[in-house]
C-alpha cells in the first residue's frame, strides 16, 4: 500500500524538494514509526514510455492513499502537474480530495503557488515535450479547458481555505503530528 502520490514540477529547484521531502519523510517516520511509501513518477514510470503513463495514471495515482504536493515556483504552469491534479479531483468529490491532497511548499515567504494555481488557466501550462503537450491538450479539450481551469482553481481554493481553518486556532505544541501537520500544511 503506497502512502503518498508524489505530485512535483520536475523544473523546480530539485535540492529544496529533496530537502523538504526528506524533512516530510522524517516527521512522518517519527510520526507512524515506518518510513512513508511513495510513488515518484522518476522512478515509477518508465521515462521512455511516458505516452503510455497517460492512459494509467487514474489507477496509479488512485492506488496511492494520499497525495503529496510538493509546489514551488513552476508547478502552477505545468501542464502535467495540472493533469495530476484533474485526476485526483475527477474520481472524488471535493471534500474528498481535499482531504486526500497535501501541500508541501517549498517557496512560502516570496511565491504564493497556491494563489496562482487559483487563477490557473490552462493555456499557460506547458510540457517539456511538445507531442506530450499536444496529447495531454486532446484530452482536456474534450473535458473543455474552462472546465478543466474551473477544477483546478476550485481545488486550490479549497486547499488555501483549509491551511487557514488548520492554523486559525492552533496550538504551539511540538508533537511529531503537529510539525508533519505543519510541514504539509
Amino acid at each position: 500500500e503506497v502512502d503518498f502520490f508524489v505530485s512535483h514540477s520536475w523544473h523546480d529547484d530539485n535540492v529544496k524538494k529533496w530537502a523538504r521531502l526528506q524533512e516530510f519523510a522524517q516527521a512522518f517516520e517519527q510520526e507512524f514509526k515506518r518510513p512513508p511509501k511513495l510513488w515518484l513518477d522518476n522512478v515509477c514510470i518508465n521515462q521512455t514510455k511516458v505516452n503510455e503513463s497517460l492512459k494509467v495514471l487514474p489507477i496509479n495515482l488512485m492506488s496511492c492513499n494520499r497525495m503529496l504536493i510538493i509546489i514551488g515556483r513552476t508547478y502552477p504552469f505545468r501542464l502535467w502537474c495540472a493533469w495530476e491534479l484533474l485526476t485526483l479531483f475527477v474520481f472524488s468529490s471535493e471534500a474528498h480530495t481535499v482531504e486526500r491532497a497535501e501541500v508541501l511548499r517549498l517557496d512560502e515567504q516570496d511565491f504564493d503557488a497556491l494563489g496562482e494555481l487559483e487563477s490557473f488557466d490552462v493555456s499557460n501550462a506547458h510540457c517539456y515535450d511538445p507531442n506530450e503537450e499536444a496529447r495531454l491538450r486532446m484530452v482536456i479539450q474534450a473535458v473543455g479547458a474552462e472546465r478543466f481551469n474551473g477544477r483546478i482553481r476550485a481545488l486550490a481554493k479549497a486547499l488555501r481555505n483549509r491551511e487557514s481553518h488548520r492554523y486559525s486556532g492552533s496550538s504551539t505544541s511540538s508533537s511529531a503530528a503537529t510539525k508533519l501537520a505543519q510541514m504539509v500544511a
